[in-house]
């Protein structure tokens, strides 16, 4: 583990440099609006509706002896959306949960059975909407590395990692054009990787790559 400490050092402060702060979730309207918007419009919805649900996923990061890896799930076939894709831990805001750190935490344990003491937050990505009404909140953490995942058979088939660097190589990474009704999209997706045999794409794949963002932004310049 020793070989990978000084990586979780430099990754950590180049992210408490770029992301929101703990404390202080962000607020503005979500990041992707401009390409999302257009779609909702074209239903006669120019707004996003008061009822869109808050949410919140956790983006587990977890340090081993071959580097820095992201924990990602993959949904079982039986849900009702977004059925067999890959995603986050995490889901809507309960009135219940404290903060939105709160949720996050609870869903990851509702998901894939890991205590929330086994994560350790770092800060928050800007807010994404989703096509499914959603606004949700991305929580950067630290993941214990001897964490035991237990998904949940009724909302996780799978539990994997997926070395960072693969989500840092710009090689690795494409996009679509897709047309939706006259407006076109243009929807990312990651390469396939060993470790990551599913499909990466749509909101999971953009929130990856706004974690890129956060670290190239934090990394000192050479």
């Amino acid at each position: 583990m020793s070989k990978v400490l000084p990586e979780r050092e430099r990754v950590t402060t180049g992210l408490l440099r770029t992301l929101h702060p703990v404390l202080h979730p962000p607020q503005a309207p979500a990041v992707n609006w401009a390409d999302l918007g257009p779609l909702f419009e074209l239903q006669g919805e120019p707004d996003v509706p008061a009822d869109w649900r808050e949410a919140a996923v956790l983006i587990p990061l977890v340090a081993r002896e071959t580097g820095i890896h992201v924990l990602l799930t993959r949904r079982t076939e039986t849900l009702r959306q977004h059925s067999g894709q890959v995603s986050f831990p995490g889901g809507a805001r309960d009135a219940a949960d404290a903060d939105i750190v709160a949720t996050a935490l609870r869903e990851a344990q509702e998901e894939v059975g890991v205590s929330p003491r086994k994560f350790h937050p770092v800060g928050f990505l800007d807010r994404f909407a989703t096509i499914s009404r959603y606004v949700v909140t991305p929580v950067v953490a630290w993941l214990d590395s001897d964490y035991r995942a237990v998904p949940n058979p009724q909302e996780v088939s799978e539990v994997f990692e997926i070395p960072l660097a693969h989500l840092l190589d710009e090689a690795q990474y494409f996009e679509q054009a897709v047309d939706f009704g006259g407006h076109v999209r243009h929807v990312g997706e990651f390469k396939s990787h060993p470790q990551a045999p599913h499909r990466v794409w749509g909101a999971t794949a953009a929130m990856l790559r706004m974690l890129r963002t956060a670290i190239v932004r934090g990394s000192p310049s050479p």
